[in-house]
């Protein structure tokens, strides 16, 4: 690589919600678990054109000899589908 060290991965995921503020709870229930997968920023957008999409963006710790897919496996395993906050 280079002289320089990699920090962090960003993971983005762009999916829709039922309800951005339900979503909201979710991450603050899901803190440990997102930093158990290195997480150490999870920054969500809401789209200004649909109300029900957004994007989110996922700083995630350099782990050695892991991939991105790798991680983003354990976030979509967290957005378990249809789960209650």
């Amino acid at each position: 690589m280079s002289e320089y060290d990699l920090h962090s991965l960003i993971l983005a995921c762009d999916f829709r919600v039922d309800d951005v503020d339900q979503m909201w709870k979710w991450l603050d229930k899901h803190r440990e678990p997102l930093a158990s997968i290195g997480a150490h920023h999870v920054v969500p957008y809401t789209s200004i054109w649909e109300p029900d999409r957004v994007l989110v963006t996922i700083g995630i710790r350099q782990a050695d000899g892991a991939y991105p897919t790798q991680f983003a496996g354990r976030f979509a395993h967290l957005m378990t589908i249809g789960e209650k906050v």
